[in-house]
């Protein structure tokens, strides 16, 4: 498989990957606008931008807080 061509083709995602290959990851659990900001306080952490059709995008650890400020905290939707 050619990952670096490889596509998100349904959501929610059944796997991650990067140019590299297949990562070993899964959903515990949603989180909430509060767990995330928690996240980003304790932890380096890293966004990954799962649009159908496209690659993933993956956000360098270093831009997460400003990705996270200018795009997910006033367009997250909370899993009521």
């Amino acid at each position: 498989m050619n990952f670096p061509e490889k596509i998100v083709t349904t959501i929610p995602l059944q796997n991650l990957w990067t140019q590299e290959g297949y990562i070993e990851a899964k959903r515990i659990s949603y989180l909430t606008r509060n767990d995330l900001r928690e996240l980003l306080k304790a932890n380096s952490i890293k966004f990954v931008l799962a649009n159908v059709g496209q690659s993933l995008k993956w956000i360098d650890a270093t831009q997460c807080y400003h990705f996270w400020k200018s795009e997910v905290e006033n367009h997250l939707a909370e899993n009521i």
